[in-house]
């Protein structure tokens, strides 16, 4: 892919491009074709992918602070350790995306599509989920010290050793059942003190 920092390539095509490590940062990528395309520890620091297509693309590692997402659809794509961090995700389309050791904290996510999601390990430390869908996602391990899910669709979700202290919006139920598991791993660890001891 041969763009400048800062370029103009809204509403293009660009299908299938390898941007791997390239600096992008605050290009104008509003509503382009991305999809299956490589931007693995690509800069892409303030860039606008507004309603921008990117389904089944790679992210690994880049750097997506402060970038604009609202309503881009990146559906079974990989963002494995990317750093999103005050980055909009408002309305994005993120079904069956993978997020594990993705670098959320203070993003906002309001109405996004998260089905099937994963983000395993995921830091989403005061992340705005307010009326999102995360019907099926998998949380395991992650941290949503923090995080508002006022009025979000958590059917299925699995919140398996994820830290949920401090967060918005949760069912009664999932919050004592945070509560019995952490009261659990604090007696283990009480215990096996006491064994080692």
């Amino acid at each position: 892919m041969n763009i400048r920092p800062g370029q103009d390539v809204a509403g293009c095509d660009m299908r299938n491009q390898d941007a791997t490590g390239q600096n992008l940062a605050c290009c104008n990528f509003l509503g382009t074709l991305l999809s299956e395309g490589n931007f693995e520890g690509a800069d892409l620091r303030e860039a606008c992918m507004e309603d921008a297509l990117c389904c089944a693309a790679i992210f690994l590692g880049a750097d997506l602070r402060g970038t604009n997402m609202s309503r881009c659809d990146v559906t079974n794509s990989f963002f494995g350790s990317a750093d999103f961090r005050k980055a909009r995700l408002d309305g994005v389309n993120a079904s069956r995306a993978d997020f594990r050791g993705a670098v959320l904290r203070e993003t906002s996510v309001e109405g996004a599509n998260f089905t099937r999601a994963i983000f395993h390990a995921a830091d989403l430390r005061a992340v705005t989920f307010k009326d999102a869908t995360l019907i099926g996602a998998d949380m395991l391990g992650a941290d949503l010290r923090g995080a508002d899910l006022s009025n979000a669709n958590m059917d299925g979700t699995k919140f398996d050793e994820a830290n949920l202290w401090g967060t918005a919006g949760l069912s009664e139920a999932l919050r004592e059942e945070h509560i019995a598991r952490l009261r659990k791993s604090w007696e283990d660890a009480d215990r096996k003190r006491i064994s080692d001891g």
